[in-house]
């Protein structure tokens, strides 16, 4: 498939409409000798203002213009991308996508035909299956491949948004765990006062709350979606069991959180202040850290 660049996009819908240059010039307010420029090549990077002018007066959606100029990333671009940056040939990511069954026999998989075609932009209506597929593939969030191009032409039942926001979960809790170890480090570091600790362990502390919230938010849409019959029973529904619930468990059982956060954690019924807390966790990482004998 021959790819056709901005400018010659711009020319074939200038003529289309009928207009010559000196007339698109005049009604969109952008110089005949930009025009021109755009058109011949000579220049293949228009401003978004431009494109917006134009876009105006071509009666073409703006974004499309902008995808075309390189400003967004198509759905295309991004698998593109995204093989790449995995050093994956078509067949290898054809592979990535098969999915079996517990006998192992295959159910699904995308072919490579198909991956692309979604490459060229020969095909631009992936279903939400497909897209799931890939994040799974990929290893990154649904909204990553969710572009513009085809955000407008999928229809999401809340069963499947469920899904997807259950598959976007441990990306969603590796950022904030990243961020949390960060500012832990941070926190023990020999040089940092106490009172630079006391915020740092205020903002782990939010990051914990941001979680707590999250976590108790989607398990309440799941069980309401499954009390009304949207979703499936929970001992049938193996794409969400655990998968919030797990993160929730794993991030509340790790040391730092346990010593550091725990209001309950005491000795001989004595409630250990910020302080001692904090010299409790130090020794353990000085015990997890140090060298084994």
């Amino acid at each position: 498939m021959i790819k056709i660049n901005i400018g010659e996009f711009i020319k074939t819908l200038r003529k289309q409409k009928g207009l010559s240059a000196r007339k698109l010039a005049e009604k969109s307010g952008v110089s005949q000798p930009y025009i021109s420029q755009l058109e011949t090549g000579k220049n293949n990077k228009p401003s978004p203002d431009v494109l917006q002018k134009l876009s105006n007066i071509l009666d073409v959606p703006y974004e499309d213009l902008m995808i075309k100029a390189g400003y967004i990333k198509t759905f295309g671009d991004t698998i593109r991308n995204l093989r790449d940056k995995n050093n994956w040939s078509l067949d290898e990511l054809e592979n990535q996508t098969i999915s079996k069954n517990k006998d192992g026999e295959i159910v699904s998989f995308i072919t490579k035909d198909r991956l692309s075609k979604f490459e060229e932009g020969e095909i631009k209506n992936p279903t939400e299956n497909e897209i799931l597929i890939l994040c799974k593939a990929f290893k990154v969030p649904f909204s990553l491949l969710l572009t513009p191009d085809i955000k407008n032409n999928l229809e999401i039942s809340l069963e499947d948004k469920l899904k997807i926001a259950a598959h976007d979960l441990p990306t969603t809790f590796e950022l904030s765990d990243f961020a949390r170890q960060e500012l832990i480090q941070k926190a023990t570091a020999t040089d940092v006062s106490n009172a630079d600790k006391i915020k740092i362990f205020d903002n782990i502390q939010q990051i914990n709350s941001l979680e707590d919230m999250f976590i108790e938010k989607f398990s309440k849409v799941t069980e309401t979606l499954r009390d009304i019959g949207v979703m499936k029973p929970k001992e049938s529904d193996s794409t969400l069991e655990g998968s919030a619930d797990d993160q929730y468990i794993l991030r509340n059982n790790e040391i730092g959180n346990l010593i550091l956060f725990n209001q309950n954690i005491n000795y001989k019924g004595q409630p250990l202040s910020a302080d001692q807390k904090m010299r409790i966790f130090e020794k353990v990482i000085e015990i997890m850290e140090g060298p084994t004998k």
